[in-house]
Formats: structure tokens, sequence, C-alpha cells
């Protein structure tokens, strides 16, 4: 009898473990189902993340803000206003700039911001659809 005592001991579950057990078991749904979409555009906009893209603007000073566009495709090709062939420039992107879930015609709106840095020429924040 005794150990019937320590069995019902060891089932008792704490508000702590609980949580960890629902945390993990999210994670596990979220594994078997594989739809990241929502987490990676989270990630995305809060972390941003840096690609080489073709930018198209003309006369865009330093501390200068612009509003931009690009398509749901690959290669990322920004247009902030120019007819120019435009150039090569290392942008940080906060916010996905391609998603499977829609399609090419999609088209993203951005602010960005021209910076002086060596690094990120160009800081770049989904805009609101």
């Amino acid at each position: 009898m005794a150990n019937d005592g320590q069995r019902e001991k060891w089932l008792e579950v704490s508000p702590a473990g609980f949580v960890i057990a629902a945390i993990i078991a999210v994670i596990f749904v979220f594994l078997q189902v594989g739809d990241f979409s929502a987490i990676k555009s989270w990630i995305g906009e809060r972390l941003g993340h840096d690609e080489v893209v073709l930018v198209i603007s003309e006369n865009w000073a330093n501390g200068e803000y612009k509003s931009c566009v690009d398509m749901n495709t690959k290669p990322v090709t920004l247009n902030c206003g120019g007819d120019r062939d435009g150039k090569l420039f290392k942008v940080e992107f906060h916010g996905l700039t391609f998603t499977e879930e829609q399609p090419p015609q999609t088209i993203f709106k951005w602010s960005c911001r021209k910076t002086n840095g060596e690094d990120v020429s160009i800081v770049c924040r989904r805009s609101a659809e």
C-alpha cells in the first residue's frame, strides 16, 4: 500500500510542469503540421534579415526615407521610385520578402531609409498593406 501513495504522488503535476508540457505539445503540433509561416513572419518582423538586392531609385540621400515596393518573387527587386537599371545594395528587411503562401503578383510595401552604414546600406520595414 505504501507503494500506491508514491505512485499517486509521482503522477501529481505542478502548475509549472503543466505549462512546460503544454509548450512541448504546441511545439510538437507545429512540427507535425509544418506550418511555420506565422512564426517566420513574426521573427522576420522583429529580428530582420539582410539580403543583397537590386534597388531601383534616383537621388537617394543618406538618412532619407522612401516608400518602396517589391513583388513576391526571388530574387528581390526593390523599386523605390526610379526608372534606371538599379544597383545592388545590402538591405536589412524587417518582414518577409517572399512567401510561398501568396501568389507572385503580391506586392509588398516598405518604408525604407538609406543609411550611411558600412555594412547595411538600406533598412526597410514592411508597411501596412
